[in-house]
């Protein structure tokens, strides 16, 4: 844990910290017959203030071997110094295959997330068809498949990654209309 208590201790008020944050961290690696780890970690913040922005919540990711790796947030919220809230909650699930290396073969992202926006407006996102990464089709990895519903101020859209196909093109629909996109090459 580290506790900033109230920033009475700081140079000045650009480089301000108050609060805590608490990081409840856990490894463990078998090694008998074959390698085998499980990790989970949760980031808490309480209060913690830098600047003039607080965080309040928490994050935190578990993983092991063979396994899917799930990021949650925790009922996050962000207090701005106009007094403005935003907040956060949600689940995502990143699952590896055909790799022995996470950075080899395909991902899949699946889950959803909600909340709020700085000017109140309630958002959710909700992955309906997983996200495909393959890191066959760039250098970066892109997403190549998949289709994520967004529902905010009560107007859905849909942003369609495509049929896996390695064309780095992806549509948002918004009111009936769908406009085409292409990853450009800085983000390839």
């Amino acid at each position: 844990m580290i506790d900033y208590g109230t920033g009475i201790g700081c140079n000045d008020s650009l480089e301000m910290r108050k609060g805590q944050v608490i990081d409840s961290f856990r490894l463990v690696i078998k090694l008998k017959d074959s390698v085998w780890f499980s990790l989970s970690e949760k980031i808490t913040f309480v209060k913690f203030i830098r600047d003039s922005t607080q965080l309040d919540g928490s994050i935190s990711i578990t993983s092991s071997t063979g396994q899917p790796t799930i990021v949650t947030i925790d009922e996050t919220k962000i207090k701005y110094q106009d007094g403005t809230i935003s907040t956060w909650s949600g689940n995502l699930t990143f699952t590896i295959h055909n790799s022995t290396h996470r950075w080899e073969g395909t991902i899949d992202l699946t889950g959803s997330w909600s909340g709020t926006t700085r000017n109140g407006i309630s958002f959710s996102a909700n992955i309906t068809k997983a996200i495909e990464f393959n890191s066959s089709c760039s250098l970066r990895r892109i997403p190549v498949m998949g289709i994520v519903e967004i529902t905010s101020n009560g107007v859905m859209s849909t942003v369609d990654y495509g049929d896996g196909t390695c064309d780095k093109l992806y549509t948002i629909t918004v009111a009936e209309v769908t406009t085409e996109y292409t990853f450009h090459r800085g983000e390839s």
